[in-house]
């Protein structure tokens, strides 16, 4: 999880915020660049959906 969340910082799709705080407290928050794929994110769920039957048949 790590890994994924450094490459999406990396990538410029996500900001970490770490808060100067014990315990340490660490909240993720999508940058513009980020909020601009839901769209995209939202066609593909819906794709998964509406083929979620042959799908489970290859899987």
């Amino acid at each position: 999880l790590d890994a994924q969340l450094g490459q999406l910082i990396e990538h410029g799709l996500i900001n970490k915020v770490v808060f100067d705080q014990l315990p340490l407290k660490v909240e993720y928050e999508l940058t513009g660049l980020g909020e601009s794929l839901i769209p995209v994110i939202a066609v593909t769920a819906q794709w998964g959906e509406d083929h979620r039957n042959e799908l489970e048949k290859i899987l």
